[in-house]
């Protein structure tokens, strides 16, 4: 789910000299993930292939992105009232705004859930976010507040730190990243079936990232994640997990 997001006119400014191009008003991003499992906030949803697609549309710190999950399999099929091989089961839509301050980022946004074929119920949530750069990893804080009603509010702090590593050809730089969750007696009742406020979850990730021509970016990652309570989804299976993740993405501007 994560989505963890507008449009405008572009136009191009000529004059007889040839003047440069005006700046772009709009900034797009087109995003294939290939994920060998679909797990969200430490919940195995997924245990099994999945294709999430998403489209970004960046305008004067105004940003909409939509985002999907195709299940790829039948391996929910017990789950919901319909097989949901080569289906899109979920569909998420964000809109954010984001400002910048010295050393750092905040943004605060609108998070739209929605499961169809699957029986789950819709629901939304507010997202205020900050990070900074003048510290190690710079680390990103996020608070979710659940807009619908018994969500209560969810919270992760997460650092990345890039390390280079040499092999036998170009130096590749790896992005690692860590990452954990709260939730207050609403959320972790919502998402996870306990009545106690506590940390949630943990997720450990190591990315990377190549150019495929001059257009596309190939971004794949090994990712790890646990919860941490034994109250969360109590007696359920699947509670640590290790996923893989291919990542293609293309930058567009008008």
């Amino acid at each position: 789910m994560n989505i963890y997001r507008t449009a405008g006119i572009v136009g191009v400014a000529l004059t007889a000299g040839a003047h440069a191009q005006e700046k772009p008003k709009i900034d797009a991003t087109v995003n294939v993930d290939l994920s060998s499992k679909y797990v969200w906030r430490g919940v195995n949803f997924v245990n099994d292939w999945v294709l999430q697609p998403s489209v970004s549309l960046k305008s004067s710190g105004i940003e909409l992105n939509l985002w999907g999950n195709m299940e790829l399999t039948g391996w929910n099929s017990g789950n919901y009232p319909k097989n949901p091989k080569n289906r899109f089961t979920e569909f998420d839509t964000t809109l954010s705004y984001k400002g910048a301050y010295g050393g750092g980022n905040w943004w605060v946004g609108y998070i739209d859930y929605q499961f169809p074929g699957t029986g789950a119920k819709r629901f939304q949530e507010w997202n205020l976010g900050v990070s900074s750069s003048k510290y190690w990893g710079t680390p990103t804080l996020n608070i979710y507040k659940g807009a619908s009603a018994g969500l209560g509010t969810y919270v992760t702090l997460g650092v990345n730190h890039e390390v280079n590593s040499t092999g036998l050809g170009k130096a590749t730089t790896w992005n690692l990243g860590a990452q954990i969750g709260y939730g207050d007696k609403k959320s972790n009742n919502f998402f996870y079936g306990s009545n106690k406020a506590g940390f949630a979850d943990l997720k450990l990730s190591a990315a990377t990232s190549f150019g495929l021509g001059k257009d596309w970016t190939f971004s794949p990652s090994v990712n790890y994640s646990t919860l941490l309570e034994k109250s969360l989804n109590a007696g359920l299976p699947r509670r640590s997990n290790l996923w893989l993740n291919f990542g293609f993405s293309r930058k567009f501007a008008f």
